[in-house]
């Protein structure tokens, strides 16, 4: 079963606090407050897998208002679960949650190419692809450090389901992330650098 975050109990709170702790290095986490403080202004969403009122997944999506793109912000499945085809069923249903909206959900995934797991990060991506996403090749894409320590993350982009977006609406959509989840001005040196990078088009 699939819930919103404001439907949870007090131990199923926990259950995502611990999930979302434990699931992300530092780096690539934002603080927990943040998070629910952006829940609270209507322009994020909390998503949770429930296995007999236990929760067994978790999804944050950051969807501003008047914009076509939306960001997986975060999507981890426990330990126990991997494997089973639970989180494909997750990820699956949250792709058509975000079609029903008319919106394209957009997917920041760590880069095969760069740093140690190499295996892993390309299993990370094969399971989205699997479940419908689809990798786009003519971009990289630099995650800026969350944990204020400038280690910044070498990613690649996957949109989910397989849309057309142009250039123009990738540009601003950046733009908004880093303003208002990461906390850069418009002359962030690593928001340069993305902007910059942006192909015309995009190639799945």
């Amino acid at each position: 079963m699939i819930i919103e975050y404001k439907l949870l109990n007090l131990i199923q709170q926990e259950q995502f606090k611990n999930i979302y702790l434990n699931a992300f290095p530092a780096n690539e986490r934002r603080p927990l407050e943040q998070l629910l403080d952006d829940l609270n202004s209507g322009n994020y969403s909390i998503y949770l897998y429930l296995v007999e009122e236990k929760v067994e997944a978790i999804a944050c999506i950051y969807a501003p208002k008047n914009q076509k793109l939306t960001l997986l912000d975060y999507f981890a499945v426990v330990a126990e679960q991997r494997g089973k085809g639970l989180g494909g069923v997750f990820f699956q249903r949250l792709v058509e949650i975000i079609s029903g909206l008319n919106k394209i959900l957009i997917l920041e995934v760590e880069d095969p190419d760069f740093g140690n797991d190499a295996i892993q990060k390309t299993k990370r991506i094969q399971f989205y692809q699997k479940n419908g996403a689809v990798l786009i090749t003519n971009y990289n894409y630099l995650l800026p450090d969350l944990d204020g320590l400038g280690q910044k993350t070498q990613m690649r982009i996957m949109a989910a389901p397989e849309s057309v977006f142009n250039s123009s609406d990738f540009k601003k959509f950046i733009k908004i992330l880093f303003k208002n989840l990461y906390f850069r001005d418009s002359n962030d040196q690593t928001l340069l650098i993305n902007l910059e990078n942006i192909p015309d088009q995009f190639i799945y």
